[in-house]
């Protein structure tokens, strides 16, 4: 499934149709680079041409290019009853912020493509990047100095318990060919 601006790398074609990527065992493979940390498995598949596949079990947003599975996508259909969500927020998270349950997230790293305007940022117009969304801030007193404090314990505690499972934060950069 791919955005109508995505770019490619020059060898995506080969891995993309590369039989391993399918029995990967995931639901959704992500294969796009957006400019944000995203925490990966340590553990990875080699895929040919400096491509890897790991798997990406904590939230992320960004679909502007992924592969969804027959599997997976009877798994979204069935969490899909009532979407009120953008759908790069809503595939790999749940209404509570948190992974979608029982989605298995797969991503490439590097990322076979990108979105035009993350490979060519000199040439995004801002004028031409309006959004046609109706999007409402609500806006919210600021925390108090404890709930500040206790965001940043477990903040630091998740990071620590996500390194000891293998997992590192990583922001996935288009394949250089």
């Amino acid at each position: 499934i791919l955005e109508d601006d995505v770019v490619f790398s020059k060898n995506a074609g080969a891995l993309l149709r590369n039989p391993n990527l399918i029995k990967s065992g995931a639901d959704v493979i992500r294969l796009e680079s957006v400019p944000s940390n995203v925490w990966l498995s340590t553990k990875t598949v080699p895929l040919g041409d400096g491509y890897h596949l790991c798997a990406c079990p904590y939230g992320t947003s960004g679909a502007g290019a992924y592969i969804v599975t027959k599997k997976g996508a009877g798994k979204l259909i069935e969490q899909s009853s009532q979407y009120v969500w953008p759908v790069d927020l809503w595939l790999f998270l749940n209404e509570a912020g948190k992974p979608r349950a029982r989605i298995v997230v797969h991503a490439i790293n590097p990322a076979p493509c990108t979105q035009f305007l993350f490979a060519y940022p000199e040439r995004i117009n801002a004028a031409g990047m309006t959004s046609t969304l109706d999007h409402r801030v609500t806006a919210e007193p600021p925390p108090s100095a404890w709930s500040r404090l206790q965001t940043r314990i477990i903040s630091r505690a998740s990071k620590t318990w996500r390194r000891l499972r293998g997992l590192r934060k990583v922001i996935v950069n288009l394949h250089p060919t």
